[in-house]
């Protein structure tokens, strides 16, 4: 780690274009893209831009390049976007998740938001079985997620604590180094950007 940090020179002119949408309600995934934006850009350097579609929320975090755009012009935005990383909060749009490199599944597993979910959808769990599932603002022990995942029948990607979202936390280091949008030698899911470079 040294205090030049940034992507390679080979790798500068890749893009790629990460989804995050919750499953349970306010699972946290506004927060979470902007705390993922503001970590690569102080740390890595990274060009990142943060779109939500069909809400204004980003407006609240008063940081630059992110917006809400609508449906209908978002395939274009991507498209013309010059920076490294997009993050998109899909919300309950289902019908962009194909413009996505990949896609995180936010769930707050209380009891409450858990019931409340299965209520309205008996099947969730089913069509996440096969998805990119974290456990977000999480307080069950390594123990308590296991047994939620097998009753479940979904495999949990990762599991993030309740985190700070006015510093750099090494939660959301280790997360994003484990989608491989970073990394410490070797090539990740993407393996673009090497912060070692």
């Amino acid at each position: 780690n040294n205090e030049s940090d940034s992507i390679s020179d080979v790798n500068r002119d890749k893009k790629i274009v990460l989804g995050f949408k919750n499953v349970t309600l306010h699972a946290g995934s506004t927060s979470l893209i902007y705390m993922i934006k503001q970590h690569l850009e102080r740390n890595y350097k990274v060009n990142v831009e943060a779109f939500e579609i069909g809400r204004s929320e980003f407006k609240y975090f008063n940081v630059s390049n992110m917006y809400e755009v609508n449906n209908n012009s978002l395939e274009l935005t991507i498209k013309n976007s010059k920076s490294n990383i997009i993050l998109l909060d899909i919300n309950n749009n289902e019908n962009i998740e194909y413009l996505c490199d990949d896609v995180i599944y936010l769930i707050e597993p209380s009891i409450l938001k858990i019931n409340k979910l299965l209520s309205e959808r008996r099947d969730v769990f089913n069509f996440l079985s096969n998805k990119k599932v974290i456990l977000n603002k999480c307080i069950l022990t390594d123990e308590e997620v296991s047994i939620f995942a097998n009753e479940a029948g979904i495999k949990i990607y990762y599991s993030i604590p309740f985190v700070n979202d006015r510093i750099d936390n090494y939660v959301i280091n280790s997360f994003i180094e484990k989608l491989g949008i970073v990394n410490k030698g070797g090539q990740g899911l993407f393996g673009f950007f090497n912060k070692d470079n």
